[in-house]
């Protein structure tokens, strides 16, 4: 029922986008009953899920805690030697790095998801490499290297299209609109954002494209 209610937030069936609130799973009542079982896998699975939305969605705060309640959480689970762990790590560091509003340097969350995010890649290139590239763009990107996070950009797009992860490509290509946009190339960020919309359509995100 987890995963079931994270697709309705993506498809937009739930009405909701970070937290999940709908038919298959409310987590108002379902953590508290998680709780109450000591399901500690269930819930660092709901929380997980809610790092990943409020990524995509770009309700950082929301993502950043979250992650944080997921990664103190999946060292009693099963999912500690799975690719999740390292999912969330990138889902940390992407929720410091696209908020202008968030510190970067010297972060020590930042660091410490991106340092894993490295092991991560260098262990399972094709899962990873994209996502650190993703990353890398969003440094250059805060530190006004707009020629170094267009490269990364295209990177992480090329890297997560040849690697078949369509919502790492549909979100390298909205963030390299939204820069875009933010140097008033708007010709430019048309094209990127075009892209963007037509996979994540093709992802099934509706949600996100409205």
């Amino acid at each position: 029922p987890i995963t079931a209610e994270t697709v309705a937030n993506l498809d937009g069936s739930s009405g909701s986008t970070t937290r999940l609130a709908g038919a298959h799973f409310d987590e108002a009542t379902g953590i508290p009953a998680l709780e109450a079982e000591q399901d500690v896998t269930h819930i660092a699975q709901v929380r997980m899920c809610n790092a990943m939305l409020g990524v995509l969605f770009g309700e950082f705060d929301q993502a950043r805690d979250s992650a944080r309640a997921a990664l103190d959480l999946v060292g009693g689970t099963g999912y500690q030697a799975t690719m999740f762990v390292p999912l969330t790590h990138f889902h940390m560091a992407m929720a410091v790095a696209a908020d202008d509003d968030q510190p970067i340097d010297d972060n020590k969350e930042f660091e410490s998801s991106r340092d894993a995010l490295e092991h991560a890649a260098q262990a399972a290139p094709i899962n990873f490499v994209h996502k650190l590239d993703l990353v890398a763009a969003e440094q250059a990107r805060r530190r006004g290297d707009f020629v170094a996070a267009i490269d990364a950009y295209e990177r992480a797009v090329e890297g997560a299209a040849s690697a078949g992860f369509l919502q790492d490509e549909a979100l390298a290509l909205e963030r390299a609109g939204r820069l875009f946009l933010g140097l008033d190339m708007q010709r430019v960020a048309d094209l990127y954002l075009g892209h963007a919309i037509e996979a994540w359509r093709r992802w099934g995100a509706q949600a996100i494209v409205k």
